[in-house]
Order: C-alpha cells, then structure tokens, then sequence
C-alpha cells in the first residue's frame, strides 16, 4: 500500500461506560472461560482461573478506566461469578489457597451427571458373539501372518455382540482396528451396519478407510442427525437438536432426517479416540 507510510488521523476508540457494563453477564464469561480451559483437570478449576477469565472477559467489554476503580470492578464480578455460578467442592473450608482447583461451573456439574444418567439408561446387558465365531471371521478377513490374540477376539465379540455399551482400552499398535475389521464383518453377517466416527474428520477417514467403513467427525454425524451448536452470550456452548419439519436457525433449510449417516435399530457406533471426545459431545 503506497499510503501505508502517509499521516493519517488518530482513530477514535469507543469506550463502553462503567453503567453500560452488565456485570452479571462478566460474571458468567468469566465461568464459561474458565470452564474451557479446565479439560485437563476434569472440569475443576482455581479461584485464581475464575479471576483470569474475569480479567479477560473485561479486556473484551470496551471499559476504560482508572487501575483503582478496575481492581473493585474485577473483585466484584469474580465475587459474582463464585456465588452464583458454581459448586464448591470444599464448600465451609477456610483458608483455601487461590491456586486449589475447588471450584466446578454448574453446568458442568450438571452434564456429568445427566451423562451418568443416560449411559446407565442406555447401558442395556446382553450377550458377546461366541469366541469361535470371532476366530473363524478373522481367518476370513484377516491376512494369513495376523492374527487375534485372546484379548482381542474378546474385544471383537463384545463389539459384535448386543451389549448396548461396550468399551474397549489399550495403547496404540494394540490391534483396535484390525479387531474392528473382524467386528465389522460380524455385524454383516447379523444384517448390522457399523458407522466409525472421531474427534476429528482426518481420524474419522483414517478409521473407515482402514476398517473399510462408513465414517465421519463426531461433529458431522451429530449435525446430520439433527443437533447444532453455538455459543451463547458468555461464550458457552449451547446444544439444540432439530426434528423434522424444524428450519434451521442459520441457514434457514427445513430438517428432513439424517441423509448421509443414517443409522438402524442393531447398528453398531464405533466412536474411535473416545477419550478425546468433550462431555457435551
């Protein structure tokens, strides 16, 4: 730009007035930040972490003032977010250092235990695929030098089987998607779809094209099964779910039902890295 080096006016910076500041809404983006940065200590987060996101959410309100009368405005909103915004693990205890993650937002607290509800819900007994049946299937699909060690064909069965829920552990290079090759041909043979999807698309491709499936982001089958997301005015996200007839908020198109993943009483959803997986999702 040929002008970039010319003289040029001051700009003009709009300043929000200390009255025009809703500090309650502060408050909660202050929670809502601090929440998000807490994945990695199980949505427990510090006093000082509240006061951060106090500090941050008033970075982005448009005040401008005095250090001294900023330090009262901080105090208070943290004061705000921590009366009503979350639960207190040491509730009653004194002296708690700043540091000591004591604090859960509610939200959070809540989802933990709706999710804890619906897994029991869900979690349905029934029974594995025989290991014979599983040792047959790999001789089938499997190249002849590999093979399914005993954990693995058990792993195989149990995914094969119909027990509503079923988790499978171990580190990589342990064979999860060569026994869920094995899996996959199980539920054919049962008439069973089996849909493969991660925390991310480039996983979720890797998976399928390896195990020779139907795959997606988590995010993606989700959306095509009617939820949409967005965050609300402190930043938080927010669910939803369309049924049909419903237009969609953003784009306006009215939801019909799920197109690209649709899914069967009996089909199995193998969600691969599930550990990376947030509690909303």
């Amino acid at each position: 730009d040929a002008r970039a080096d010319l003289p040029r006016p001051a700009a003009k910076v709009a300043t929000t007035p200390l009255g025009g500041l809703d500090r309650d809404l502060l408050a909660g983006t202050a929670i809502a930040d601090a929440d998000r940065r807490s994945a990695g200590s199980g949505g427990r987060f510090s006093r000082y972490d509240v006061r951060a996101g106090t500090l941050r959410a008033l970075a982005g309100s448009g005040i401008v003032t005095d250090r001294t009368l900023l330090d009262e405005i901080v105090e208070d909103i943290t004061h705000r977010a921590l009366t009503a915004h979350v639960v207190d693990f040491l509730d009653g205890e004194t002296a708690v250092p700043g540091h000591v993650k004591q604090f859960m937002s509610l939200q959070t607290a809540q989802d933990k235990l709706d999710l804890a509800t619906r897994l029991d819900r869900l979690n349905e007994p029934g029974h594995d695929l025989p290991f014979g049946e599983i040792v047959r299937l790999a001789e089938v699909v499997l190249d002849a030098d590999t093979n399914l060690d005993p954990g693995q064909v058990g792993a195989a069965g149990a995914v094969a089987g119909t027990n509503r829920v079923v988790t499978v552990t171990g580190p990589a290079g342990t064979g999860k998607t060569t026994l869920l090759k094995v899996a996959r041909r199980a539920l054919h043979d049962q008439g069973r779809g089996m849909v493969v999807v991660a925390p991310t698309r480039k996983a979720a491709t890797v998976a399928g094209r390896e195990i020779g499936t139907a795959a997606s982001s988590l995010h993606a089958l989700l959306v095509d099964h009617g939820y949409r997301f967005a965050e609300d005015a402190t930043g938080r996200t927010v669910w939803t779910r369309l049924v049909n007839g419903d237009a969609d908020e953003v784009t306006g198109v009215v939801y019909s039902g799920p197109r690209r993943y649709p899914i069967r009483p009996g089909d199995r959803i193998v969600v691969d890295e599930g550990g990376m997986v947030d509690l909303q999702l």
